[in-house]
């Protein structure tokens, strides 16, 4: 049985709320379990499992334990309830994946996006990647909760808009979600693309059993997404996390945001092949006529063998580690995650130097947490998009409580 988005959004119920989240993340779960769990009455359990039995959003399984005897049954998530559209948008591509209600990813579509660009074509061929989409999987747009839109900051969430991205050409104040919504007859969720990757982790990859998460994204920018007591930060604007933008140096590189010497300025791939040709132009040794040769991309960098590279690479690790070992030190998480396509494009080499820099700057008294890299690896931007609306859809929060 398939269920509505609309349906599922009218769900404000608080215990009902945190019924199903606690099956999304402990199915198959018996109603004991989940009464001992909660605190809730096993009555009330029992009535709000049956609601969302009728409703589909969950379904029942036979539970066997000891010697095969069903002692009691299982409730689990209805993958196929209802299913989530997730976008994220860089400055080079778009991404597009059609997910069920747990997540998985049952349709995906990438798209290289030209760097003049417009916002409303964007928009039109989201609408067009989006329909063919729909064709292809059967999926009704009844069926469909919404569309999560994750994208670089800064950004204007209340507004729907974004404030000024460079690279992408008219996006500034363009009321992107104000659009799309109307143009898709769909709810959109936007927000900065980097909480929208920490949400996914926490909701479907490795922060599951954590409540203080932050994740290191490195792509075309750097960002600092942060779960803390099991809910994403935001701030004013939805601008939290801007590591990318401390400055390390003044008297460094300019970035694009204006300053010079940001940590961006001298640790994305950009940097390090510009690093790189400066270092290869100053060698001591080079006295000849001609200029040597000089790295054309940043897998030029990375492929190389020359000592001289190698030590760009590690002293951008290094920058970014110490960085890193700050917020650990400022945040206290139980886990970080590293992710981003540049991160990955950087190596091993790369993500080994970083992490063994971060002790260096966090706090010496207190136990470092586990480093890991992303589970969902050039997803997880993709991912954690179409989690937004999930989030949305069925996770407690402090609003069901009118407490905010």
């Amino acid at each position: 049985m398939s269920l509505s988005g609309t349906n599922l959004l009218k769900v404000k119920d608080y215990n009902v709320a945190v019924v199903l989240n606690l099956i999304r993340k402990y199915e198959p779960i018996s109603r004991r379990e989940i009464a001992d769990r909660t605190g809730l009455s096993f009555q009330t359990v029992t009535n709000i499992t049956q609601s969302l039995l009728r409703s589909g959003v969950i379904q029942e399984g036979l539970e066997l334990r000891g010697n095969g005897i069903r002692q009691s049954r299982s409730v689990q998530i209805n993958p196929n309830a209802a299913y989530a559209v997730g976008i994220h948008i860089d400055r080079a591509k778009l991404r597009l994946v059609l997910t069920n209600f747990k997540a998985h990813v049952i349709w995906r579509e990438e798209i290289l996006l030209a760097a003049d660009q417009s916002a409303r074509s964007i928009l039109s061929l989201i609408a067009s990647v989006l329909a063919r989409a729909m064709g292809e999987t059967g999926i009704s747009r009844e069926q469909l909760l919404g569309l999560g839109l994750a994208v670089p900051g800064p950004l204007d969430i209340e507004a729907g808009c974004l404030l000024n991205v460079p690279n992408l050409n008219d996006w500034p104040n363009h009321p992107i979600r104000r659009e799309l919504e109307e143009l898709l007859d769909l709810p959109v969720v936007l927000d900065e693309d980097v909480t929208a990757i920490v949400l996914g982790e926490q909701w479907c990859g490795w922060g599951t059993e954590h409540l203080n998460v932050l994740y290191l994204y490195v792509g075309i920018g750097i960002g600092l997404g942060i779960v803390s007591n099991g809910h994403a930060l935001r701030g004013w604007k939805g601008n939290i996390g801007q590591i990318g933008h401390i400055q390390i140096d003044p008297d460094g590189p300019l970035c694009h945001c204006g300053k010079r010497g940001c940590l961006e300025a001298f640790c994305t791939a950009d940097a390090i092949l510009r690093d790189a040709r400066i270092a290869a132009l100053n060698r001591d040794h080079w006295t000849g006529p001609n200029l040597p040769d000089l790295p054309q991309r940043i897998e030029d960098v990375v492929a190389s063998n020359d000592p001289l590279f190698k030590e760009v690479i590690k002293n951008a690790a290094k920058r970014l580690g110490a960085a890193l070992g700050e917020a650990v030190a400022i945040l206290d998480p139980e886990l970080v995650l590293l992710g981003g396509e540049m991160l990955h494009l950087l190596g091993d080499s790369f993500v080994d130097a970083l992490v063994l820099e971060i002790p260096k700057s966090a706090m010496p008294t207190k136990p470092l947490p586990p480093v890991k890299s992303s589970s969902f690896g050039a997803d997880a931007g993709v991912i954690g998009a179409a989690t937004l609306v999930l989030h949305d859809a069925y996770a407690p929060s402090l609003q069901l409580l009118n407490l905010i």
